[in-house]
């Protein structure tokens, strides 16, 4: 009986080095003995996938988390992980330019990779490898990676000899040194320079100064010193105003570039900045008459007159911020409508008196215009009062944001 025993545990135990298992537990015979007791389980085939190479267990690969929680200031960067391709090497002297900045540039092809730096709206970059929805780009001194999805590719034009003769060029012309002057990182090209590109053909004249370009589609006027410029029944805000350059009105590249429909462009490595006509763009911006919703313009400039008519332009135009601040609003305070706002009870006064209907002089329009186009002097602002009213609801209740001319304006 013994002995059949011993030969059973023995084949079990040969079994179980067999199979690769590790013993389950100890058991002693009745000779005092010890021997090792193994649990068998059927081993199951694995499921296989076929290969035109052989068939063999194929496990899926998942793609790996994206990185997150960058803490960027600029756009977002691409959110892939690490490059899996080859690099692509650009072509020679390929360029690209930042089309939604500021752009965070980093240390390598992922956000997991430090910040560098940042670019701004428009800045050109030189691109070397590209790799997995990277770039890798040289702006001056700074050299690292920025996101495929922020930039877009194009092609600045080549001069004789390969040198730029101008730090500012308008559909690939040369602009003279005489028509243009960076004050302050903003770049400022005379109007008559501009038209000379652009409008040949046009009428340029220029007293007193007050700049007025008229034909081939376009009618500009440019007065020194002011705030804003109009173009064919648009009103554009220049912040800090126009100046002069060599005794002739100068307008902000940003401001003349949106007159004819164009992008800017700066290579901040040798200092030039590019005007480029938007591929496929009408001539010129659109009209004021086609722009302006025509109740939205008579009802703005008619309230901006009545409430501050003797006012400041940018008192004007924070007149005009408080009635569109209280038409944008999302709660259920003010109506959505310029002229429900207005006509809100016990509001605005002129609405009351009836001096709302009184025509509305030339800077009222001229600011009511300025609003619709977007510009905000106060874009928190909700509340105003003339300065001498001391003690008016919005003075004890709201908090206090500015004065401007003689009112006083709360958010």
């Amino acid at each position: 009986m013994k002995k059949h025993m011993r030969q059973l545990i023995s084949l079990l135990l040969a079994l179980a080095l067999v199979a690769g298992l590790a013993p389950l537990a100890f058991a002693e015979t009745s000779s005092g003995e010890k021997r090792e007791v193994y649990a068998v389980e059927p081993v199951l085939p694995e499921e296989t996938q076929s290969d035109p190479e052989g068939d063999h267990a194929v496990e899926p690969v998942l793609p790996e988390e994206p990185a997150s929680g960058d803490e960027a200031l600029a756009s977002d960067d691409h959110q892939d992980a690490e490059p899996s391709e080859e690099p692509e090497k650009a072509d020679e002297a390929e360029m690209c330019v930042v089309s939604d900045g500021p752009l965070n540039v980093r240390s390598g092809p992922a956000t997991s990779y430090s910040l560098l730096g940042s670019l701004s709206q428009g800045t050109i970059m030189t691109v070397g490898e590209k790799l997995n929805g990277w770039y890798q780009i040289t702006c001056g001194d700074l050299t690292g990676y920025v996101c495929s999805d922020y930039v877009s590719m194009i092609e600045i034009p080549e001069f004789a000899g390969g040198e730029y003769t101008s730090g500012l060029y308008v559909n690939e012309v040369a602009v003279p040194y005489t028509g243009y002057l960076n004050v302050g990182g903003t770049s400022y090209i005379t109007v008559q320079a501009f038209a000379s590109i652009m409008v040949p053909a046009a009428a340029v004249s220029e007293s007193n100064g007050t700049v007025t370009v008229s034909g081939s589609g376009l009618t500009l006027s440019a007065g020194a010193g002011a705030t804003y410029i109009e173009a064919n029944g648009r009103c554009l805000y220049v912040s800090g105003g126009t100046i002069y350059v060599n005794g002739r009105v100068a307008v902000p590249v940003q401001v003349m570039a949106k007159v004819c429909n164009m992008d800017v462009y700066t290579d901040a490595s040798v200092g030039v900045t590019f005007l480029m006509k938007r591929e496929g763009a009408a001539d010129f911006l659109t009209s004021g008459s086609a722009y302006y919703n025509s109740d939205s313009l008579y009802w703005l400039s008619h309230i901006i007159n009545a409430e501050s008519g003797n006012q400041p332009l940018n008192g004007k135009i924070a007149v005009g911020n408080v009635i569109m601040n209280r038409v944008n609003d999302t709660s259920t305070n003010w109506p959505d409508t310029i002229q429900g706002v207005i006509f809100q009870t016990n509001q605005f006064s002129p609405a009351m008196s009836g001096s709302v209907y009184k025509d509305p002089n030339a800077q009222s329009i001229v600011a009511a215009k300025l609003v619709l186009e977007g510009v905000q002097v106060l874009p928190t602002a909700k509340f105003f009062n003339a300065t001498y009213l001391k003690n008016t609801w919005a003075a004890r209740n709201r908090p206090y944001l500015c004065t401007i001319g003689g009112h006083a304006f709360y958010a």
